[in-house]
């Protein structure tokens, strides 16, 4: 399923709200197969706010898979303290 990068966050939060998991799933694989080293701190955000543990990891491992691009490309001073933590303990 192709979802357009902002309207996949938005039928991942309306799911959530209204708990279609399955439609909440769709929405995240969306979020993570679109995730970039511009958008990670807005998804890891995201991940946070819901929950949502798939899209967590994925963040978390682009991260350090990619961090001087990620460096280069977004504000980590935004990202989650929680996600922060585990990308220096280089968790996945």
């Amino acid at each position: 399923m192709g979802m357009d990068d902002k309207i996949s966050q938005e039928v991942f939060a309306v799911a959530d709200r209204f708990t279609l998991p399955d439609l909440k799933k769709i929405a995240e694989r969306c979020m993570i197969e679109n995730l970039t080293a511009e958008n990670v701190v807005e998804r890891a955000e995201i991940a946070e706010i819901f929950e949502a543990l798939s899209l967590e990891r994925a963040t978390i491992k682009l991260i350090i898979n990619n961090i001087d691009e990620v460096f280069a490309k977004s504000d980590l001073r935004k990202l989650p303290d929680g996600i922060l933590l585990k990308v220096c303990k280089g968790r996945k």
